[in-house]
């Protein structure tokens, strides 16, 4: 007995230390991972994805999709086979399918708007891409071409759009060119000119601008009743100002809170814009938000010093808002939680306000 008790003990043994052999093995190779881990940590947090290729600069957008098949317009279809059947009368029933008829037609069609484009496009979607190019074209041939021509806002809005935002000017104009109205808008309201704001697309301002002239709408308003002006204004894009400017948009045009392009240039403090904004012919120093909010006030709730004694050394007549405070109340209020420089300040503000006449404030 006593033999297979020392076996049996010896067994034991003999798993124990395995055991523990392998419980020691597996610490150490966790602890080798935990420095590596420590020893990579930059690396592990803030690795980058590796980009195999690119399938489009546009993927996941509508830019990226394949173009409509759209129902053609029956007012667009009927001036279309007028057209066709004047240039086919007067040429003997022979209208050769070739750029400069096709383009001919497409232009007395209504598609006037250039012609050296609009015949770039008709040589990029009939002839690049068309193998087997017919000798003639007949009146239903022509109906045809003129139904994958035509880009109506209802269906090519939205690539209108993405264009604009993205910056992409030729083919935003081969789509105007095309017959889609870049004043159409989505359904916030937004139109091509709101996006070509936000982004800071000059250029694309410029050539729409150049091609459609007088009939680009410069105020159109979202649903918000921001206009392009404002979304400039708001995103600090100074260059869209002045350009907009130039084409005479409007810097007092409230939206829907009654706030002005000059309400956000003065709130959000941009000096550079204000003082491009208040040399235009629209400029009012008086224009209020639907909280009688002038200026002065919009400037005074912030304390932005500089532009309030700005605006104050223009218009010296402060007027009441609907809670009965004036700008300098505004100014006090912060200036008086304010622990340093309180003094100087509003010593300076008082300067700037001491020509105002006390019965001005009752206005």
């Amino acid at each position: 007995m006593s033999d297979e008790t020392d076996a049996t003990l010896a067994d034991e043994a003999v798993l124990d230390a395995y055991a523990q052999e392998k419980i020691i093995e597996e610490q150490r190779l966790e602890q080798q991972r935990k420095d590596e881990y420590e020893k990579n940590v930059s690396t592990v947090m803030f690795s980058k994805a590796k980009v195999k290729y690119i399938c489009s600069p546009h993927s996941g957008s509508v830019l990226a999709e394949p173009e409509p098949d759209i129902v053609l317009d029956n007012n667009i279809k009927v001036c279309g086979v007028k057209c066709f059947m004047e240039y086919s009368t007067q040429n003997n029933d022979n209208v050769p399918y070739t750029i400069p008829v096709i383009t001919d037609l497409l232009f007395d069609s209504g598609f006037n708007l250039n012609k050296e484009l609009l015949g770039d496009i008709v040589k990029k979607i009939f002839f690049d891409s068309y193998n087997n190019i017919p000798d003639k074209i007949d009146c239903d041939m022509f109906c045809e071409i003129l139904r994958k021509f035509y880009a109506p806002a209802y269906y090519f809005g939205q690539r209108l759009r993405k264009c604009a935002c993205r910056g992409l000017v030729d083919e935003l104009l081969r789509l105007i060119v095309r017959g889609c109205n870049p004043n159409t808008a989505d359904g916030e309201g937004i139109t091509s000119l709101h996006c070509a704001c936000e982004f800071n697309r000059v250029t694309v301002i410029e050539k729409m601008y150049e091609l459609i002239g007088s009939k680009l709408i410069i105020d159109p308003k979202d649903k918000y009743g921001w206009t392009p002006l404002y979304c400039a204004v708001h995103h600090g894009n100074i260059e869209c100002v002045k350009l907009l400017l130039r084409f005479n948009a409007s810097v007092i045009l409230p939206n829907s809170v009654g706030k002005s392009p000059l309400h956000c240039a003065v709130a959000q403090n941009r000096i550079d814009i204000f003082n491009i904004l208040k040399d235009s012919s629209s400029y009012n120093s008086d224009v209020v938000d639907n909280q009688d909010f002038t200026l002065a006030h919009e400037a005074g709730f912030k304390a932005y010093i500089e532009i309030f004694n700005d605006i104050c050394a223009r218009n010296s007549s402060l007027k009441l808002d609907r809670l009965g405070y004036t700008p300098q109340d505004y100014v006090d209020t912060i200036l008086s939680d304010s622990v340093f420089g309180e003094e100087n300040i509003s010593r300076e503000v008082s300067i700037e306000l001491s020509h105002v006449d006390d019965t001005n404030l009752n206005k």
